[in-house]
């Protein structure tokens, strides 16, 4: 998570003896908790005092705040991160830009900061501070909360080109990762939601049938967005009839209902 954090926890378990317990660590070899024994649980279940001294464990990615140590050895399965409530990060804005720590760390936001910063204090008992004026921050732009989105190589939607630079700069600073901009407009997957499109059955007019609009709006936005087909075929689809592409619900192509629902879709469709 944090490299600086986790070595500096490496030195320190280096010169200590080796523990009792087993200790968990990622793929990385980074800390990630220690299983302590379960206590014994009776008939009556495993019993604890009602003191509140909250620990933070976890069982696979799901972490969990416990009233105590005792609570946490009561759960089967339940690893013990460290004492203290459990440090989660805040929801932050989309806008938010990256921030640096004093020892050149680059994050996603405020909030992934703050969450590394409860992790240091809590593991060792060590402040980190912010400090933007860092190296790895050189790249971070300041950016207007404006809505013209942008979709990058790796499928998702930036609010605008401003934001999609900053993930840029955080990937390659942090990760060595590069991403471009796939194209300018929300990326098909997100153009719309099954749930807020009607459930009506179509046929388009290459003869594919779509479960709902939702369904067809994507696959309208993904051929806009496909590179030009090397055939002369290169119309955009349409929506031929609602109901399902078979001869039974062919006759709704030619019925007022059916022109009046092609229509409303093609008023209601996103833009790409």
């Amino acid at each position: 998570m944090i490299y600086a954090l986790v070595l500096s926890f490496a030195l320190l378990e280096s010169v200590q003896p080796a523990p009792s317990h087993q200790q968990y660590t990622d793929k990385y070899g980074y800390f990630k908790g220690q299983r302590l024994p379960q206590l014994p649980i009776g008939s009556d279940g495993c019993y604890c005092p009602p003191i509140i001294r909250p620990v933070c464990g976890s069982t696979g990615a799901i972490v969990y705040t416990y009233m105590n140590e005792c609570v946490l050895r009561c759960t089967e399965g339940v690893d013990l991160l460290y004492d203290g409530p459990c440090c989660a990060s805040s929801v932050c804005l989309p806008y938010a830009a990256p921030v640096c720590d004093s020892e050149n760390m680059i994050y996603r936001n405020p909030c992934a900061f703050e969450e590394a910063q409860c992790f240091s204090h809590r593991i060792l008992s060590r402040h980190l501070s912010m400090d933007s004026s860092s190296p790895a921050c050189a790249c971070v732009e300041s950016c207007t909360e404006e809505w013209s989105p942008v979709c990058d190589s790796t499928g998702k939607t930036h609010p605008n080109a401003c934001v999609f630079r900053n993930a840029q700069c955080f990937l390659k600073e942090r990760n060595q990762e590069q991403i471009e901009i796939a194209h300018e407009g929300q990326c098909c997957a997100d153009v719309c939601q099954s749930t807020d499109s009607g459930s009506f059955s179509l046929c388009d007019s290459v003869g594919r049938s779509h479960s709902d609009l939702c369904s067809y709006y994507r696959a309208r936005c993904e051929q806009r967005h496909a590179p030009p087909p090397s055939s002369s075929s290169s119309s955009s689809i349409t929506i031929a009839h609602f109901g399902p592409c078979s001869s039974l619900s062919s006759h709704l192509s030619n019925s007022y209902l059916n022109s009046l629902l092609i229509s409303f879709a093609a008023r209601d469709e996103p833009k790409y």
